[in-house]
């Protein structure tokens, strides 16, 4: 039966994965693009020498694409199931009512995984030859909250869409945004260094205001 959840998801959300993957690669192409430009132009040292003296960070254009990934993965999933009224007859499969759902978060966040992965594995490998290790690891710790906020967007966008009443989207609405505002907060190079941690733990504890709206939903709250 998971099997079957998870390949009904796959059919469900393929053409939007690719959609997705296909703004993730323009993005990236962008992105490795500036940045040759930028050494071409302004030349290894003096870049080099921006880059530690103002901590710039010529990878920037990647901060915001996990959410706005994230985003459109749990709309494309959920919005159909609650639109089309198909969520219901889902809770009553015969199965713990909260095993699809668990199915199915994993079928989209483990697609928001492998897309962000790949993403980090391009940027990373091609630019290991234009920047030295330090460089690209400090670039590395930039991104990884935007990364948690990928995960994050995608469990409050769940969230949102899967709470029945709509003032208590309102309010889902702005607890999200405060929490995925706190993964953008403007911070020098390691400054997220110890603050990871703990939005990993707030990220991952999203997944009970999920089920506490699952819970809400088969009580039929209106």
């Amino acid at each position: 039966m998971t099997k079957a959840i998870l390949y009904k998801e796959w059919i469900k959300v393929r053409w939007l994965l690719l959609l997705v993957a296909l703004v993730y690669s323009a993005t990236v192409v962008f992105t490795l693009v500036k940045v040759n430009r930028s050494f071409r132009f302004a030349g290894a040292v003096h870049l080099w020498d921006m880059i530690i003296q103002k901590d710039l960070v010529l990878v920037d254009y990647l901060n915001y694409l996990p959410v706005i990934g994230g985003v459109l993965i749990a709309l494309g999933q959920f919005v159909p199931e609650m639109t089309k009224r198909k969520f219901k007859l889902t809770l009553h499969l015969p199965m713990p009512h909260l095993r699809p759902v668990w199915a199915m978060m994993v079928f989209g966040l483990g697609s928001l995984v492998v897309i962000n992965l790949c993403a980090t594995l391009v940027v990373s490998g091609v630019l290991q030859f234009k920047v030295a290790p330090e460089m690209l690891w400090a670039w590395s710790q930039a991104l990884t909250p935007c990364l948690l906020a990928g995960l994050a967007a995608y469990l409050l966008t769940t969230w949102i869409c899967i709470e029945p009443v709509w003032s208590q989207r309102v309010i889902n609405g702005m607890i999200g945004g405060l929490l995925i505002y706190l993964h953008f907060l403007s911070a020098p190079s390691g400054g997220y260094r110890y603050l990871v941690p703990v939005l990993f733990v707030l990220d991952s504890l999203c997944c009970l205001f999920v089920f506490y709206s699952v819970a809400r939903f088969r009580q039929g709250a209106q």
